[in-house]
């Protein structure tokens, strides 16, 4: 700053000797010049010095600035991915939790009735209730091998992560080497 304050005073200095008769007197027109060259010369590096380290200091702010953009969408996408996968693997718990619940529920259900249908066929005589027996009977049977089926395949399609259309089961997809690219 010393310099730019004693610049100042220089150039007021050669301002006061512009006077035409300070120039006559001394003779010094072409060192004024000179000197008012000089002071020019020597104010304007050190503006352009000045906004050169500005500029530098704005490209690596305005670099980091783009870095942190960067970073925080990359973090957003993997929150996005992990929200999807935490949201699939919740529906996934859910369907198991259904399953078993049909499984005890149903299952058990038809199981005893299944046995009790037996044992009355067992027990009974009467030949006008074998056919409507044997119905009954075929009928459970039937009930209880497609509640089988349906909790089999409900669990089987819970457990299969490859099957997802979100975005966890194109990743596992990817990863495991079956994704089409």
């Amino acid at each position: 700053m010393l310099l730019f304050s004693g610049l100042y005073r220089g150039v007021g200095i050669i301002v006061a000797c512009e006077a035409p008769a300070f120039r006559e007197y001394y003779g010094l027109e072409k060192e004024m010049l000179i000197v008012a060259g000089l002071a020019a010369a020597v104010l304007l590096y050190g503006r352009t010095r000045r906004l050169n380290e500005l500029e530098q200091e704005y490209k690596r702010v305005r670099d980091d600035s783009r870095e942190l953009t960067l970073m925080l969408e990359k973090k957003n996408q993997d929150l996005l991915e992990k929200q999807d996968t935490e949201v699939y693997l919740a529906t996934l718990k859910e369907r198991n939790r259904i399953a078993r619940e049909i499984h005890d529920n149903v299952g058990h259900m038809l199981s005893r009735s299944i046995l009790m249908v037996g044992a009355l066929k067992t027990v009974n005589q009467a030949e006008n209730l074998k056919v409507p027996m044997d119905q009954l009977d075929q009928t459970l049977n039937e009930a209880m091998t497609n509640v089988r089926q349906s909790v089999h395949d409900l669990h089987d399609e819970s457990v299969n992560l490859k099957r997802s259309d979100g975005i966890a089961g194109r990743r596992i997809q990817f990863l495991s080497g079956t994704a089409y690219l």
